[in-house]
């Protein structure tokens, strides 16, 4: 059984969200609840808790903040943040903090069940890949050569504890202690085939295929053989069914041809291709994991170039502040103008050259899912204060995809996501914005006919009906052909003309009573408008 945690300062969202489910039906054995995230804090301390489900804006202490302690402090407990329209600039540092999901205020219950209920199958898998790894643990015991695989497996995710020199002696690896070395990986990808799907043990058979190459190529060009556990001049680690991890102890440029020569000559009728990610060299055997991760950095821009190659970390681009001040241009002004016209062709364009100047800027991949997330916040947020309901327009779909380093989007998928994100919105807006404008632009008007005496503004009455001011007056514009200030102003003089033919009101009685605080302002006013001034016009 799991255990839940509600955090949200507003009573009845938080009692939806506890009530209108039956959680534990649904394996939730306790439900918890907290105000902000202050509170949350001292339930965390008492109770294990598997889920969190938190707002962003709280007093005290908000959604961010409590985030950031619990993956501190519980890095194993999963966080979904709820999120109100305003909220963009708060959810969009939720993906730094790789929260797991995010969902919109106003949802349903039965959305915000479907989600919790994937996170939960979630944790059910990683105790269960929890489980396998402790039983691999067990076994890398037995001898010798597999307790210097785990080694290389801890040097590679940064893990290691201990004293590495005396572990290096014990198994006969000490000449390895102070020489240089680099890290390339093999990552297996499944290519689009007309199976319904690739048996598992087919991908385990090619990856032992390319597993027996290399070896064959160590043995080939150093003379080494693995079956005698020497490690000299390069190591073969078959570290995952799709990714295989050379450490090279000699220049690259020795092994390169034939590196590449793999690539070019795998049978892609098997349905796999390969790509090789480098890393940089380095000195330490601490340092094993920088290469590593280098190298994957590396490999990962098969998702924008394509499979099949091989790609160097010391390609990449390091100068990532110019190029992210140009980007966010593009973000904050012309795809954002573009949106709030509602021209989604020229977002079309927008979108395409965006996805061309990433593809061309040999940057890493998650820089890459940073850039595009960006966009689809500003979407979003554009989107809602346009007066739309981004839980609406996705309400079959389900909320736009985020991109991280974990989704292994390749580059045309990207294109097509992010297409039919943009898709989707235009034929929603499209279908509701003739009627809905018109009868918003109705409302607008009697609002004003009730309240002309009170101190409206553009910025007021957007505030009323939650549309951005600069989208209001096109909108009021658009369809009743006057500015919104003329209207107002027309709205009053009529008024005004009223009082002043029906009433023996003074000027200043009568101006306050329209809206004018100032009497020889509305003098002012009323002549530019009727030609007379107020005490002409009455005397008429």
């Amino acid at each position: 059984m799991f255990n839940l945690l509600v955090v949200e300062d507003e009573d009845m969202i938080r009692h939806k969200i506890i009530n209108n489910t039956n959680w534990l039906s649904h394996g939730f054995q306790q439900v918890f609840e907290a105000e902000n995230g202050s509170e949350a804090v001292g339930i965390l301390a008492k109770n294990r808790i598997d889920i969190l489900i938190t707002d962003i804006k709280m007093p005290v202490m908000d959604g961010i903040q409590l985030t950031k302690h619990v993956k501190e402090f519980y890095p194993e407990i999963k966080v979904i943040i709820i999120s109100g329209h305003a909220d963009f600039d708060f959810a969009r540092k939720s993906i730094t903090l790789k929260v797991c999901d995010y969902m919109l205020k106003p949802f349903q219950s039965k959305k915000l069940l479907k989600l919790v209920l994937n996170v939960k199958s979630d944790l059910i898998r990683d105790k269960g890949e929890q489980e396998n790894v402790e039983k691999m643990k067990k076994q890398l015991k037995e001898n010798k050569n597999s307790l210097r695989e785990k080694l290389i497996q801890n040097l590679l995710t940064n893990c290691f504890v201990g004293n590495l020199e005396n572990d290096l002696k014990y198994m006969g690896m000490e000449h390895l202690k102070n020489t240089s070395f680099f890290v390339a990986v093999l990552n297996i990808k499944q290519l689009q085939t007309t199976k319904s799907e690739i048996e598992e043990n087919e991908k385990y058979l090619f990856n032992i295929s390319i597993y027996k190459r290399l070896a064959y190529l160590l043995e080939k060009e150093w003379g080494l053989s693995l079956e005698h556990n020497r490690i000299e001049k390069g190591y073969i680690l078959n570290y995952k069914i799709d990714q295989i991890v050379l450490i090279v102890f000699e220049d690259i440029e020795s092994i390169r041809h034939q590196l590449e020569e793999i690539i070019l000559t795998e049978d892609q009728e098997k349905g796999f291709s390969l790509t090789i990610g480098i890393g940089d060299r380095y000195n330490q055997l601490l340092d094993l994991h920088l290469s590593y991760e280098e190298a994957c950095s590396a490999s990962a821009l098969s998702r924008i170039h394509g499979s099949g190659a091989v790609y160097f970390f010391h390609n990449i681009s390091s100068d990532h502040t110019y190029y992210s001040k140009q980007l966010q241009k593009i973000v904050d002004h012309k795809i954002y103008q573009d949106l709030k016209s509602g021209d989604f062709e020229e977002v079309k364009k927008d979108v395409a050259e965006l996805l061309a100047e990433l593809k061309n800027a040999n940057i890493p991949y998650d820089a890459v899912a940073t850039a595009i997330n960006n966009i689809v916040f500003m979407s979003c947020k554009t989107i809602n204060e346009q007066g739309y309901d981004v839980n609406e327009i996705f309400e079959e779909m389900g909320l736009p995809i985020y991109f991280n380093q974990d989704n292994n989007f390749t580059y045309k998928e990207i294109e097509a996501r992010l297409y039919a994100f943009y898709s989707t919105i235009s034929s929603f807006i499209e279908s509701k914005r003739g009627n809905r404008i018109e009868r918003l632009i109705v409302e607008m008007k009697a609002y004003i006919n009730e309240n002309y005496a009170e101190n409206i503004s553009l910025t007021s009455l957007s505030r009323e009906f939650n549309i951005s001011p600069s989208y209001l007056s096109i909108l009021f514009r658009e369809i009743t052909s006057q500015h919104f200030s003329d209207y107002l102003t027309n709205i009053r003089i009529q008024k005004g003309k009223e009082l002043l033919k029906n009433t023996d009101l003074r000027i200043k009685e009568i101006a306050a009573q329209i809206g004018y605080r100032d009497a020889y302002y509305f003098s002012s006013v009323f002549k530019k408008v009727t030609g007379v001034n107020p005490t002409q016009y009455r005397d008429e």
